[in-house]
């Protein structure tokens, strides 16, 4: 239960993070629809949007590791 000890500032980047994530998840569908509008279908808009979630994910691992190596942690964490 160590999460609910963070300070007001980290909680609400975690916050925001969640509620980023969750509106940019429910933009999938949305892309479907325009998507057979113009004429492609619904295994294009699945590759693509694979795509940028695998792409996304592995950069998101090596900036991890790279601001763990050469960041300050306080300074990374508002403290």
């Amino acid at each position: 239960m160590e999460f609910l000890m963070l300070n007001k500032k980290t909680m609400s980047l975690l916050k925001a993070d969640v509620i980023w994530f969750f509106g940019e998840g429910m933009l999938g569908p949305l892309f479907v629809v325009f998507t057979e509008k113009i004429g492609g279908d619904v295994l294009n808009i699945a590759r693509a949007w694979a795509t940028y979630l695998i792409i996304t994910g592995v950069f998101v691992v090596i900036l991890g590791k790279l601001s763990d190596k050469h960041i300050n942690k306080k300074k990374l964490l508002f403290r």
